[in-house]
């Protein structure tokens, strides 16, 4: 059986968890093509064909996709390479 203070330790932990949680947004624009988009994210996010067409696809018809999830620091490297691509992303 937990004690109370390992409870709170569990709820403090999954709060900590869920303030570090942040999403990679793939957002749509006029400037690229779509076949521009699925490369650039088979090539840095690592994606395979159908995930990065299936993000694309997302982004094309609803203004936007969350192509991925973790904190700042893991996300921003993937925001930074494709911005030199001038691929609209942002981490929220």
């Amino acid at each position: 059986m937990l004690g109370t203070e390992e409870i709170t330790d569990k709820i403090i932990n999954t709060d900590n968890e869920t303030e570090t949680q942040k999403h990679l947004i793939l957002f749509d624009d006029d400037v690229n093509d779509f076949d521009f988009i699925v490369i650039r994210l088979i090539e840095v996010c690592k994606f395979d064909a159908e995930q990065a067409n299936s993000y694309t696809l997302e982004a094309h018809f609803e203004g936007k996709s969350c192509i991925k999830k973790g904190t700042f620091d893991e996300l921003e490297p993937y925001q930074n390479a494709l911005a030199r691509q001038n691929i609209t992303t942002e981490i929220q």
